[in-house]
């Protein structure tokens, strides 16, 4: 029994070491299995591609303040861009969601690139581009 656990193990680990060196070339096995496994802690924790957009979706707009009146008419997703397009009440309101979003591990950046007064005056028509995370360390 104790034989047949340590050949599992001992062939799991040329496994482990084979595909360390297919991934990373020219890096001695035990480095490029370590390497290997903080780029999926890094991915598990930050969110690249490996989660779905509807974890990142349900995440931002957990985000949204409560008090935040929003009239969103269009949210778009283009590979790692999440754009928004709506209505609130203030320019600050729109700073205070662009922030609220910005907070997300999902997220790298957030840019308000069209911030302006409503037609009527009551309110603040906006424009936000939310770039999510694509991989890589966070800086």
């Amino acid at each position: 029994m104790h034989v047949d656990l340590a050949r599992r193990e001992a062939a799991l680990a040329r496994a482990a070491d084979a595909a360390a060196a297919a991934a990373l070339p020219n890096v001695p096995p035990a480095e490029a299995r370590a390497r290997l496994g903080e780029a999926s802690e890094l991915r598990r924790r930050v969110g690249t591609p490996s989660h779905s957009v509807l974890e990142v979706l349900r995440d931002l707009s957990s985000r949204v303040p409560a008090a935040l009146a929003l009239d969103l008419d269009e949210v778009g997703i283009d590979g790692e861009t999440v754009r928004m397009h709506g209505r609130c009440a203030a320019f600050d309101a729109v700073d205070a969601l662009r922030r609220a979003l910005a907070a997300s591990p999902f997220v790298r950046e957030v840019i308000a690139e069209e911030t302006r007064s409503t037609v009527d005056g009551r309110g603040v028509e906006f424009r936000l581009r939310i770039e999510r995370w694509a991989g890589g360390a966070p800086s």
